[in-house]
């Protein structure tokens, strides 16, 4: 590497992220040192330029369209990080005409003349697999999908079935809310919720979106709630608005969980 090391860095993982768009799998391998090795999802590695060109090739030909960004490169010294995101159509020989967005990362490392000279590739298989087969989920599709579970947890917190409601959760979710500490973990989660029941009863809840960003296999939700609830003690009816904003998770069984909601609790109109 030159002195400007950040910028030949850069220059680099475009060039890198270029070869990966050209359908020319030998301008992948020229990334590569001549000794150089691509070891993916910890199989057994492709070492040599032409076996990193066939490495290659297996992608370009399953997904003619391909289309590979780089989604950040981060400098470690004597590694180098560069995060990617691949979509392409599954139109190759056999393919199965879905559409395929996938994330995953290298760690890099790189030899004196500025090329690599061993790549860890990593990315999630399963979802790799699923994607193949059913195809990438859109926002759309993914908007529809939590806000069925949105509903299906309005629903558990009406009835008071706190199992219920914690099963939207993943097994080591965040719940946090403002003026308590955070619950962590689904089975503290229907813990939390069933002492809720002993003092309150909910009838009605209702969740409003207001923005959902989808990020692969996750999601960033921004909404508000209305509650009404009934205090045991008194009887008294208790009306709440809040805001909260959830990180959702899309799990191997293809289902939306939330692995991280953080509530906060307006007064009342």
């Amino acid at each position: 590497m030159s002195d400007d090391r950040p910028t030949q860095l850069r220059k680099f993982g475009e060039r890198y992220t270029a070869a990966w768009c050209s359908q020319n799998p030998e301008s992948v391998a020229a990334c590569y040192a001549p000794n150089g090795s691509l070891t993916i999802n910890g199989g057994a590695p492709a070492v040599g330029r032409a076996a990193i060109s066939e490495s290659a090739r297996s992608f370009m030909t399953a997904f003619p369209d391909m289309v590979v960004s780089m989604d950040d490169l981060l400098d470690l010294g004597d590694r180098v990080i560069y995060r990617w995101t691949l979509a392409g159509t599954n139109s190759g020989p056999d393919g199965t005409g879905k559409r395929v967005r996938i994330r995953g990362f290298e760690d890099w490392t790189m030899s004196a003349d500025g090329l690599v000279a061993a790549s860890l590739g990593s990315y999630d298989a399963a979802e790799y697999a699923r994607q193949v087969e059913r195809g990438a989920e859109s926002a759309e599709e993914a908007g529809r999908a939590i806000a069925v579970v949105n509903a299906a947890l309005d629903r558990a917190l009406v009835s008071g079935t706190p199992e219920d409601a914690a099963a939207h959760f993943t097994v080591d979710a965040l719940l946090g809310e403002s003026g308590m500490a955070d619950v962590v973990g689904r089975t503290a989660i229907a813990a939390f919720l069933t002492r809720g029941n002993q003092v309150r009863t909910v009838t009605y809840h209702l969740v409003h979106r207001e923005e959902l960003i989808l990020l692969g296999d996750r999601a960033i939700e921004f909404a508000r709630f209305d509650e009404t609830k009934i205090v045991r003690a008194n009887g008294a009816e208790v009306t709440e608005r809040g805001r909260f904003v959830t990180d959702w998770r899309r799990e191997a069984d293809g289902a939306w969980r939330i692995a991280r909601m953080v509530i906060s609790d307006l007064p009342a109109a």
